[in-house]
């Protein structure tokens, strides 16, 4: 489904994604620490609230608390259950070749953070504005069952679980979960 955005949704992760980049600056993580991959991952973030809320999944945006970045992106309700989820998301560019993609050395800590992964892709519109397409969903069993590969550029490769494309989950599917792998 794909996610267009308001000039204020748009400037309120401007400043959030110059937070969460300054924040986070100097840190040595799974992946390149900068501006625009802040940007874009907030705006996969945000596109992924936007979903949730067309679909009556009552999300709230835990990414836009730079104080819980250790916590997962999005709180839903599904079902009656609330659901931890974490966002992962590419630019169009990179979606293909490597996206769906969750760094071996994160699994631990999404095990103990989030309940399912929502994939998201960021492109621009014909006007050049960013928009997301929210492209399916998978439990974290199906991301640690994903063979492990090297991804990226060379030199700057991550040792990745990557899902593959036919693998995520459709968005109807989520809507129906029932939580179990």
């Amino acid at each position: 489904m794909q996610i267009a955005f308001t000039n204020e949704e748009l400037g309120r992760v401007v400043i959030l994604a110059w937070r969460t980049a300054r924040k986070f600056k100097g840190f040595k993580g799974h992946y390149t620490n900068s501006l625009g991959n802040h940007f874009v991952g907030h705006v996969g973030s945000l596109g992924a609230e936007k979903w949730a809320l067309a679909n009556g999944l009552a999300p709230v945006g835990i990414f836009r608390d730079i104080e819980r970045a250790a916590e997962c992106d999005l709180h839903v309700t599904l079902r009656g259950q609330l659901k931890r989820v974490e966002v992962k998301t590419w630019s169009q560019d990179y979606w293909d070749e490597w996206g769906r993609c969750v760094a071996v050395g994160q699994v631990d800590d999404l095990k103990q953070k989030t309940d399912l992964i929502v994939w998201a892709v960021v492109f621009p519109d014909d006007d050049g504005r960013p928009v997301a397409m929210v492209n399916g969903w998978s439990t974290l069993a199906d991301v640690v069952a994903a063979p492990k590969k090297w991804t990226g550029p060379a030199g700057r490769q991550v040792h990745n679980h990557q899902v593959d494309a036919e693998k995520i989950r459709d968005l109807a599917s989520l809507l129906a979960w029932d939580g179990r792998v």
